[in-house]
């Protein structure tokens, strides 16, 4: 298992790794391990005949090779501590999941969504997603306009990390005061994700460092359990990863001094090429699916 020891000024191990449960994330590695090796978990050979093929329901199954390809990503890190392979598999990963929203635009767009796509370092998938408003304009949608208006809502602070990444920080930051003069009671959980923001709005890197240590202590990452894919669960604090990331990626080099925000997938450095891996990636485009007319 890598996990990398950090160390204070004194030579001592930080008080943030000693947070990390090194039974648990070793137990999660295990999983992974065997998820992708035993052929029940994710049967990638069947996944492609279908896609190819177009029986059973392709859908399901860019899916699951979506799903399999950031496990392996996380492998590749976790086991290896390979960083170009884990990049790679990221982009395929995020290129999968590109085609499901090209397919289905009117999903959830949850901050999770932008994890593969930033740690990819992929510039032409960022802007992708950075350009993908359909989720967040449909009314009715799982992600629409009516629940990203209310601060009581997930899809509020999801819509936020969709503008951070834009860089539109006008309405970011109104949005995040809004929040901040009255949290409400549901989302208390929340505000250091709205500090944040408004700290990236702001271009505060010690108030953004404050507010990931915030997001990354163990008591809030219980009562956020939920949100952590069953993937992730253990070795990262994926939103508080988004957020780091995002950080770098507009040149605010935050230093979160946690094991749960890996430092070395924050700097912005794209590998030398890409592969699609899957041949049927390699025949897709790039469109981006446009909102209906009012």
């Amino acid at each position: 298992l890598r996990v990398p020891v950090i160390l204070t000024s004194d030579g001592m191990p930080s008080e943030m790794n000693r947070m990390l449960d090194q039974d648990k994330a070793s137990a999660r590695i295990e999983i992974l391990r065997d998820r992708v090796s035993n052929g029940h978990y994710f049967d990638v050979e069947a996944c492609l005949r279908h896609i190819h093929n177009g029986t059973g329901d392709p859908y399901a199954c860019k899916a699951e090779l979506q799903e399999y390809a950031w496990v392996s990503a996380l492998l590749a890190w976790f086991t290896d501590g390979d960083l170009t392979v884990f990049k790679q598999w990221s982009f395929v990963s995020a290129k999968l999941l590109r085609t499901l929203y090209q397919e289905r635009p009117n999903n959830y767009y949850m901050t999770s969504a932008h994890l593969s796509p930033l740690l990819s370092d992929n510039a032409d998938l960022i802007d992708w997603f950075s350009r993908l408003e359909y989720p967040f304009a449909v009314k009715g949608g799982y992600s629409g306009p009516d629940l990203v208006a209310k601060p009581s809502t997930f899809e509020f602070h999801h819509y936020n990390t969709w503008l951070a990444l834009r860089g539109d920080w006008g309405a970011l930051a109104a949005r995040c005061r809004t929040f901040l003069d009255a949290i409400p009671a549901r989302s208390r959980s929340y505000e250091a994700d709205c500090r944040f923001m408004l700290s990236l709005a702001e271009g505060d890197l010690a108030s953004m460092e404050a507010a990931l240590k915030v997001l990354v202590k163990p008591v809030t990452m219980k009562r956020r359990e939920l949100e952590e894919s069953g993937n992730s669960l253990s070795l990262i604090c994926s939103v508080a990863v988004v957020y780091a990331k995002l950080a770098w990626y507009h040149g605010f080099h935050v230093r979160p001094d946690s094991p749960m925000i890996p430092e070395q997938w924050l700097p912005i450095a794209p590998i030398a090429s890409y592969d699609d891996h899957f041949e049927f990636l390699a025949a897709t485009d790039d469109h981006v699916p446009e909102p209906p007319a009012a």
